[in-house]
């Protein structure tokens, strides 16, 4: 999955007021906390939500409930861990997040929240997205934060959700490519980027139809899946590849010349040919028209050049069988 972490001093939710309002009256200014100190032990139990203490000056969290011994593990079997352990538990690309996070605790003044969303490992070793909010619940007189409240919610399956419905919303589900609705949207952003000039390959499978009429639909579909893995292998990382119709694959090519453009032409061509190798059965049949839209150019309109060339190539292939 990727990223989507930092650090920031937001609206505290709710329930996240609440906890505050009920906590903050409650908290001594000297000496380590615990739960049972603070009464608030079955509620704070209750929540579906991992909730802990920091003690600023000790770098140690305390006073956690159920949740937050679960999701820490041994480290917190003592109600007491210290944060470089922490960070450690950070996946690695969220650790600056996480710095920004206390940089911006140092910032609030008592009552105020950071939050940010990080993965994190819990006790089993598997990484977690995490919603944490931490709430400075007293300052220093030198204005530093004594006490921190910290609530972690896990949200892992709402993100995996997300994932599921943006395979859904944008990705080919009989290829894994990018579908026509994304293929669009890239299009249109990149008409008005400064990713000139772009190139575009517009690709056909001409032996869909037959294998189809003469293998049926599976083996058709098997056909337009070998498509896709050659599509796959043959495209640098943010090249947009995607099925946009039913026989039918474009490829955008940001900041490509054209030399770079043939590249990929060629490389498509040498993977139909291994694929073709590797499955002596139906072969892989296509057309294809590449064309380059240079600054100022109109990508719909480059696209019909690379469309009308891929046709052109088409009945070419047909008058030679």
């Amino acid at each position: 999955m990727p990223p989507e972490s930092g650090a920031a001093a937001s609206v505290q939710p709710l329930w996240v007021q609440a906890l505050v309002a009920a906590v903050e009256p409650r908290i001594s200014h000297a000496g380590p906390l615990a739960a049972a100190e603070l009464s608030l032990e079955p509620i704070l139990n209750a929540l579906p939500v991992a909730i802990s203490l920091e003690d600023w000056s000790q770098n140690k969290l305390t006073c956690s409930n159920q949740r937050a011994l679960e999701f820490w593990g041994a480290a917190l079997a003592g109600r007491q861990f210290g944060l470089a352990s922490v960070v450690e538990r950070i996946y690695p690309p969220d650790r600056v997040a996480y710095q920004s996070l206390r940089q911006e605790l140092v910032r609030l003044a008592s009552g105020a929240s950071a939050t940010a969303v990080l993965r994190m490992c819990d006790a089993s070793a598997e990484w977690r997205w995490v919603s944490c909010w931490l709430t400075v619940l007293a300052n220093t007189p030198a204005g530093l934060p004594q006490r921190v409240l910290w609530c972690m919610q896990d949200i892992t399956e709402d993100k995996r959700n997300e994932e599921r419905l943006r395979q859904a919303l944008y990705f080919d589900p009989l290829t894994g490519l990018y579908n026509r609705a994304y293929f669009d949207a890239e299009l249109n952003r990149l008409s008005g980027g400064r990713e000139y000039p772009v190139g575009i390959i517009m690709i056909d499978v001409d032996s869909l139809k037959q294998i189809n009429d003469s293998q049926g639909h599976a083996a058709g579909d098997a056909l337009l899946q070998r498509m896709g893995t050659v599509l796959k292998n043959g495209f640098r990382h943010g090249d947009v590849v995607a099925r946009i119709g039913g026989d039918e694959f474009a490829v955008l090519l940001p900041h490509a010349s054209y030399p770079v453009a043939r590249e990929a032409v060629e490389r498509i061509a040498q993977g139909i040919y291994n694929n073709n190798r590797s499955n002596p059965g139906a072969r892989l049949e296509i057309s294809l028209g590449l064309a380059l839209a240079e600054q100022g150019q109109s990508l719909q309109y480059v696209l019909k050049i690379a469309d009308q060339r891929m046709y052109q190539q088409k009945l070419r292939h047909k008058q030679q069988h």
